[in-house]
């Protein structure tokens, strides 16, 4: 009975990891076009986006259950994105682009 007792403790290990890696990330990406980002993954909140001119990246925050639209030229995280633009148009001044 001894034996089993690591065997229990690593696959109890595994388990763990295998959780909180699951648990940090928060974001998914739903569409990538023209980004460096592939459709499905899970980033954790503080991942920096770089979105070119013309590029879309759509990221769902698990956390919060919403979707955000992201237009480029973009480069930063997503609450960056949010408390820059306000959920406005990238298009406008103030949304870290380039003006129109």
């Amino acid at each position: 009975m001894s034996r089993s007792k690591p065997a229990l403790g690593l696959i109890f290990a595994i388990l763990l990891a295998t959780l909180s890696e699951s648990a940090s990330a928060e974001l998914r990406v739903v569409i990538a076009d023209g980004v460096d980002a592939e459709v499905g993954a899970e980033l954790p909140d503080d991942h920096v986006f770089d979105v070119p001119e013309n590029g879309k990246l759509v990221v769902d925050n698990l956390t919060y259950k919403a979707t955000y639209w992201i237009g480029g030229p973009y480069k930063g995280t997503l609450a960056n994105y949010i408390a820059e633009c306000g959920g406005e148009s990238k298009r406008k001044k103030y949304c870290g682009g380039t003006d129109p």
